[in-house]
């Protein structure tokens, strides 16, 4: 009952730092280290949650991370053939 908690990344590596933060208040001995309520680890844990959702960046080869392409010429005297892929898309995430 005295011994101090071990941090939760010694036991599981790799675990948010926000995760890590409030299960140690969680475990505190003096009350007064604690969440006041269920309602504020609900909270933080929702944030927590909604943090972790979001996608991570992707890289990207230019700086603003996208790449223009420049459209192949068309002659529009022939007929469209079916069999032909369509050009590529003049704008896009670039791709590495």
């Amino acid at each position: 009952m005295t011994a101090i908690p071990a941090a939760p990344s010694a036991l599981r590596p790799g675990i948010p730092d926000g995760l890590e933060v409030l299960v140690l208040e969680l475990l505190a001995k003096a009350a007064g280290e604690r969440p006041p309520s269920a309602e504020v680890v609900a909270a933080r844990l929702r944030s927590l949650s909604q943090r972790l959702a979001a996608p991570p960046p992707t890289p990207s080869c230019s700086p603003s991370g996208w790449r223009r392409y420049r459209l192949p010429a068309v002659k529009r005297a022939t007929p469209a053939r079916r069999d032909l892929p369509g050009p590529p898309e003049p704008w896009g995430p670039a791709r590495c």
